[in-house]
């Protein structure tokens, strides 16, 4: 593991005992607050995951471990010109992924951007193997490589790893097995379960406010002026939620991601999420709903049988993210929302689309028999 001076002491070593992740989380608290004077931004948790293709082994059992790092596999050089920042790693995806589909160019071009620019030294990694837990510290930036990135991780109990069924606090544990990607930012999980992380200023508290049409954006988008896409702001300004219709490959999904990332400013990279109906999605997919997961048995026993978990959608995810930042824009882009049954996926929250100031209870009864809200900004797109 190497030397390590009192400067990198945000966990200590679990070599000797296992340390609850109560007081582990605690422990990193302590060490943001004391490193929180001299920089700008909070410490960030990022969960990272890494799987050798052809033996299916984690890399955090081997070369992560043995080489104190994490990599991020792109199957592609790694931009290094103009990527450092999210409109230059899309635009670098656009070149190295012509074939792929946009939602899933905005997902490896997300992923790229946090663990190449928004990844920062200091902050904290997760990363399991099976129901094994490993927390280290990021130590240093990211080194290309051929075809991945690399970023050194200082690991903190490689001797004693966290059971993510039974240490980790359920609101943690569900986001470290949602394994849609191999870089994802789980800070806010954490503020919730250890309170908030120094931050140099207070958050604004509200409202949103959505931004004018820019001639930077009709220029980026090919339009003559700004005259269109104002109206679009009116309208969502007044209704927050918009349809783009007309016939395939005339550019809709691509506008309204454009027109989505300017309404969101500086926070797109969090705030904007892009999801594509079809026949089989359900108000399960895009709301919440119940998955099954391994550890059904009274002791969390993987073998003993399955528990059942409510998980949170897209739209869930955005709503209560703006609910905690009512300052901020959140704009949610359906693709091909003409393929989806309407009805089977809003579910209650069709209701909302037009009266909007009314409330409903929500049909899992997550808001534990509480009236809930549902007033998302919603720009859709369909063919």
């Amino acid at each position: 593991m190497g030397q390590h001076g009192q400067s990198r002491s945000c966990l200590p070593v679990l070599a000797e005992h296992e340390m609850p992740v109560e007081e582990a989380l605690a422990a990193a608290k302590q060490s943001l607050e004391e490193t929180a004077a001299d920089e700008a931004t909070p410490r960030q948790l990022w969960i990272v995951r890494g799987v050798d293709a052809a033996t299916g082994v984690p890399f955090v059992r081997g070369p992560w471990r043995d080489y104190s790092k994490v990599t991020l596999d792109t199957g592609f050089p790694p931009p290094t010109a103009a990527a450092h920042t999210l409109d230059g790693v899309r635009r670098a995806i656009e070149t190295a992924l012509p074939a792929t589909g946009p939602a899933r160019r905005e997902a490896v071009a997300r992923e790229l951007d946090a663990f190449l620019n928004r990844m920062r030294k200091g902050d904290i990694v997760l990363s399991t193997d099976g129901f094994e837990t490993y927390v280290g510290v990021v130590d240093g930036p990211a080194v290309h490589g051929a075809e991945r990135l690399e970023r050194p991780v200082d690991w903190r109990n490689l001797n004693k790893p966290l059971d993510f069924l039974k240490d980790l606090p359920s609101g943690l544990s569900s986001v470290v097995q949602d394994a849609d990607s191999q870089v994802l930012e789980a800070t806010e999980t954490v503020l919730a379960l250890i309170g908030d992380m120094p931050r140099t200023a207070s958050l604004p508290t509200g409202p949103a406010v959505l931004p004018d049409a820019t001639s930077e954006l009709a220029e980026a988008l090919l339009m003559p002026d700004t005259t269109w896409l104002q109206d679009c702001v009116e309208l969502l300004r007044a209704t927050p939620q918009l349809i783009f219709h007309g016939p395939p490959g005339t550019g809709k999904t691509y506008t309204a991601l454009a027109l989505a990332r300017h309404l969101a400013g500086a926070s797109s990279a969090t705030n904007v999420r892009l999801v594509q109906f079809h026949p089989a999605y359900s108000y399960e997919d895009f709301f919440e709903g119940i998955r099954p997961r391994p550890g059904g048995g009274p002791d969390g026993d993987a073998g003993s049988g399955l528990a059942y978990d409510l998980v949170r959608g897209p739209l869930r995810k955005l709503a209560d993210e703006a609910e905690r930042r009512p300052a901020e824009v959140f704009v949610l882009v359906v693709d091909e929302i003409n393929r989806g049954h309407l009805a089977k996926i809003f579910g209650e929250l069709y209701f909302l689309l037009e009266y909007r100031n009314e409330r409903v209870h929500l049909l899992y009864g997550s808001d534990d028999g509480r009236v809930s809200v549902s007033r998302p900004t919603c720009t859709s797109s369909a063919p």
